[in-house]
Order: structure tokens, then sequence, then C-alpha cells
């Protein structure tokens, strides 16, 4: 037998439990205090961050809508181009300047069914209405409400624009000064027509027979750097003082009276109010406006956008929405 070993029964040696080698303190809870504190942290937190996200929102949506009035005026622009004069007002078959430049959108699916004959019994407004069915993303700002790209009359379609081209100012103008003093020629009148009196110097404007030709390049003498060709209309938000601003499909172009001038006009406006204006208006003065804090964009003819604060002088923004120089140089302000 082993040296090792002794005398007497084997003793093993002894082991402490388990749980009590690994036992440690136990876990400590959230109190009631602490906990109220850490979520008022947190809604400061939130509290700090929301405007700045809010804020971040709302300059991606105003980017958007720049972009999308871009898309437009460079579509303009390329039908100046391939025609040599800019598309007309009405179309003379119940469209308007979108349906003509429909081709420089990208929306060549959309021109084909302008130019597809007519089936029996249907009418160039049908055809119209039928296209108005269907959304043309670029025509709508994404600072509208989800409501407002759809239309607010009867019998239009179903979608809008929210970016109208310009019929020029109406009424007078003057310098800040108040050395100046310019009257600008109009057609119609609430006494002649139902939809109020449209301008007939800016960019879509009719001659003084009523009837819409495409302007030249020449034409805009103004020149395209200072001269406005399209507005945003999409803050429709109604007040006391003003109706729901009147939305019709995208499409179409002018209503003509039984004197065969144009009445109403729904993609083209006059400039008779301030930006954002609040109180009541006329179907053909409808006043630019939308959902972007303090302003809306405008395009120029030559391509660029530029958002217009609410605040602008309505003379100032009346200089810039004219082609025909009756105004001197220094007076069409850059904003």
């Amino acid at each position: 037998m082993s040296k090792h070993l002794t005398n007497g029964p084997l003793k093993l040696a002894s082991r402490a439990p388990a749980s009590a080698s690994f036992r440690g303190p136990l876990p400590h809870a959230f109190t009631l205090v602490e906990m109220m504190v850490t979520i008022a942290i947190v809604g400061i937190l939130v509290a700090m961050l929301f405007p700045a996200l809010q804020s971040v929102r709302q300059s991606a949506r105003r980017t958007t809508c720049s972009a999308n009035l871009r898309q437009i005026a460079i579509a303009t622009l390329n039908y100046e181009t391939a025609r040599r004069q800019f598309p007309a007002g009405d179309d003379g078959k119940g469209g308007n300047y979108i349906v003509s430049i429909l081709a420089h959108l990208k929306q060549e699916y959309l021109y084909v069914e302008t130019s597809r004959a007519l089936s029996a019994g249907e009418t160039w407004r049908d055809r119209m209405i039928e296209l108005s069915e269907l959304q043309v993303k670029p025509l709508i700002c994404p600072a509208s409400n989800p409501g407002d790209k759809e239309v607010s009359l009867e019998d239009v379609g179903r979608y809008t624009t929210h970016y109208y081209g310009l019929l020029g100012p109406i009424g007078n103008a003057q310098t800040s000064d108040e050395s100046r003093r310019y009257s600008y020629s109009t057609l119609g009148g609430s006494e002649t027509s139902e939809g109020g009196p449209i301008g007939m110097q800016g960019i879509f404007s009719p001659n003084s027979q009523g009837k819409f030709v495409g302007k030249k390049m020449k034409d805009v003498r103004d020149g395209t750097s200072y001269t406005f060709g399209f507005g945003e209309i999409s803050g429709f938000d109604n007040t006391e003082s003003r109706d729901a601003i009147p939305r019709a499909g995208w499409a179409l172009g002018a209503v003509f009276g039984s004197n065969r001038k144009p009445d109403k006009i729904y993609s083209l406006k006059s400039v008779a109010h301030s930006i954002n204006y609040l109180g009541s208006s006329d179907f053909n003065t409808t006043p630019f406006s939308s959902n972007h804090p303090q302003g809306a964009q405008f395009a120029f003819l030559d391509g660029a956008i530029r958002f217009v604060d609410e605040r602008v002088s309505l003379d100032v923004l009346k200089f810039h929405c004219s082609i025909d120089a009756v105004e001197k140089p220094e007076e069409l302000d850059n904003f």
C-alpha cells in the first residue's frame, strides 16, 4: 500500500455550495424619482431635436419643389428651342402649356395621348379630363397637404397642378420712391368675365382678340433673367375672408365665353395680390401661395428658380411678371 495513504477513513474536502460562491449584490431597480428624471431628460432632448428635424424636412420639401419647378422651366425652354417660340397658354384643343411640354417633361406616353384621334362622341376637353385622371409627380409640391393634389372642382379630372403659368400683372405698380407709376393692360374684368381680369403682359397672355399665341424669345423685352414665367400655388387653407382656392385638372386650358374670348383659365394666373394673400380674389387672380414658410417658389424664363418672400412688395412682384419692358432696369430688383 502506498506510503501516502494514512490510516482511517478517507475524508473529502468540503466544498461550498455553488450558489454561494457566485452570489453577488442584488440588482438595483430604478426608483420612481430616477425614472422621472430619465423621462424628463429624454423629453428635453426630443424637444431640442424636433425643431431641427422639422427644419430639415421643410428644407428637403422646398428643394424638391424647386426641382419640380425647374423641370417645368427647362422643359419650356427646350420647347422654345425646338419650336422657336414658347408654348401658348391654351393649345386650342382644350389643353394648356403643360400638355405642350409633356414630351420635354419625359412624359412621352401622355404626350402620345394628346395626338391620338378622337373617338366617336369624344371632345378634346374630354381627352384633357381623361389625362388629368393620371397624376404627374413633377406637378405636385411635396409640402402641400395630402388631399391638395386632387381637384376641388367637378368634371375636371382627378389630379391638379401646383405650378401655374403667368398671365402678367394687372392694375398699377409704382417704384418705391413713388417717382414712377405703371399701368398694365388687361382683357376682360369682373363685369365682363366670370373668371375676372386677365393680364396681357405675361409670357402666356392672350392677345387683344383673346387668342393664345406662343410668344417668341424677342418678346421678352425685360430679359429672361428678370422675368418670371411660372409660380407656385400649393397653399389651399381656407380663411373667413377667402373661399377654397379652386383646383382643376392639370391638363385643362381655358374656358371661352360667348364672345369667344377666354373667361376662366385653369392653369394660368394674373398677378393682382401679394404672395400668401388671404383675402378674396377672382378665379383668374388666385394669389400665389404655398405651405413653405413665408413665401413661394417662382421660375424665371432662363430656368433659374427663386424663393420669393411673402413680404416682397406687390409692385416689385408685378415688375418681374411683365415681359414688355415698361419698367426701368433699376426697378427690376433681384429680391
